[in-house]
């Protein structure tokens, strides 16, 4: 077995991220280990090769810097592809050791074993490769609330259902565009979509495919690009048809995206320009639609109108938000809730932390048509008191809150997604059929829109 893979194994099997983390700065010096981890982790690093080919014979090679060398020029740098570049991998793979092979199929595969991020990686080899930055939503809740509702106004934005794209115009005019993970898009697409925008800038949005004029659904429109981005043939698609645009969010400086990742400027400073200065010079970007609202009561009424009409959803936006490369209570994502009675069917003891303690509840409707596990919304107290009642506690009526009603994948019985706990019901004896808790959900999108 290699010396790399041995490292590979230990930083696997090591406990924790800050174990982990020290296995590889340990092995900082090893430089195939660096460029093993750049091969297999470099998000601009495309093989065009989902699945690795399987062996037919095992051969003497050792994994070598060689290997990695050839895999980018062959695969990445696009000197073989179709069944030429499947060839000549699988007499790759057929030529290396069994670890090797092992190591190969982690490059192809973008996959080198449990919880090896990017952040370990990256503070062992800071410059190794570039990860985005990327502003996440909070999801709202009581206090957030609250901190909109205390604000003069602030902004509702349809929530889009296209695929993240973030187009750059360096300073000195050298133009790319990738996505959240850091992939590329090809250059014909970063050529289309940076059209306009001033150098020295960051545009953020989604990227979303029309039709002779008309929109793509998501899971169409987003099928289509992420084709394109694993380096199919754009031919296929009968491209005279097929129209890319962007709709935007954001704009940064490249100096506050690249070196300090983050802005100070307010964000209706940075709308205020997105609208001004670069939507009307971009042919191909517009801006995201976007309402000025005084309370969530109104922003409420728009997010159900847009679940009513088929939309994903809304963001809320404070005017004075800032961005950050982190996780923002300034810009949250709202989400549709609703409560309902289900019937208690037994309990699980939960693991780690609440080892000894219920770790959740299996529950079912009235009719029987909906299932679901719960394990949210339980404070330490009362999983280890309703542990406690295990033998005795089927049969009772909770209170339970979710957000959508799903399919289960492995067979016809729906159920919850991401259902959490509210309260035990001493009052009621009977659960709400799959009926009831849908007209709950009903109402929940509908039933709050004023807008007409």
């Amino acid at each position: 077995m290699s010396q790399l893979l041995d490292i590979i194994r230990e930083v696997n099997s090591a406990a924790g991220s800050k174990a982990k983390g020290e296995v590889i700065k340990r092995n900082a010096d090893n430089e195939l280990l660096k460029q093993f981890l750049k091969a297999a982790k470099d998000p601009k690093l495309t093989y065009y090769i989902a699945k690795c080919p399987t062996p037919t014979t095992t051969g003497t090679h050792d994994f070598d810097g060689a290997v990695v060398e050839g895999l980018i020029n062959a695969l990445v740098k696009r000197k073989k592809t179709g069944n030429a570049a499947r060839e000549w991998l699988q007499n790759l793979v057929n030529a290396v050791t069994p670890s090797g092979q092992e190591l190969i199929k982690m490059i192809i595969e973008h996959d080198v074993g449990n919880g090896i991020g990017d952040s370990m990686i990256l503070k062992a080899f800071p410059d190794l490769y570039f990860i985005p930055p990327y502003m996440r939503c909070s999801l709202i809740d009581a206090d957030i609330e609250k901190k909109f509702n205390d604000e003069i106004d602030f902004y509702v934005q349809t929530k889009m259902d296209g695929s993240y794209i973030t187009p750059v115009v360096h300073e000195d005019g050298r133009t790319e565009a990738f996505t959240r993970q850091g992939s590329q898009y090809p250059e014909w697409m970063v050529e289309n979509i940076t059209k306009g925008i001033p150098a020295g800038h960051v545009v953020m949005g989604e990227m979303l495919v029309y039709i002779d004029g008309k929109m793509l659904d998501r899971k169409t429109g987003n099928g289509i690009i992420n084709s394109i981005l694993s380096g199919e043939e754009i031919g296929i698609f009968n491209m005279d048809r097929y129209e890319f645009k962007m709709t935007a969010w954001d704009v940064l400086t490249c100096k506050e995206f690249f070196i300090d990742k983050e802005s100070k400027t307010d964000y209706q400073d940075r709308l205020s320009f997105l609208e001004e200065v670069i939507i009307p010079s971009t042919p191909n970007i517009q801006l995201v639609d976007t309402w000025t609202v005084d309370s969530m009561e109104v922003a409420n009424e728009i997010y159900s109108r847009h679940l009513a009409d088929g939309k994903e959803g809304c963001i809320a936006k404070l005017k004075k938000g800032k961005w950050k490369n982190n996780t923002s209570t300034e810009t949250v994502k709202m989400k549709l809730t609703f409560e309902f009675e289900m019937r208690v069917e037994s309990l699980y003891e939960g693991t780690g932390k609440a080892a000894g303690m219920m770790g959740g509840a299996s529950l079912k409707s009235k009719c029987g048509k909906l299932v679901s596990n719960i394990g949210s919304g339980f404070t330490d107290k009362q999983r280890a008191e309703l542990w406690a009642l295990r033998d005795t506690i089927a049969g009772e009526i909770w209170t339970i809150k979710a957000n959508d009603i799903i399919s289960n994948k492995t067979d016809n019985i729906l159920s919850l997604n991401l259902p959490i706990f509210i309260e035990r019901r001493f009052d009621k004896t009977e659960a709400d059929t799959l009926e009831q808790i849908q007209a709950q959900k009903n109402a929940a999108i509908y039933g709050k829109s004023k807008l007409h």
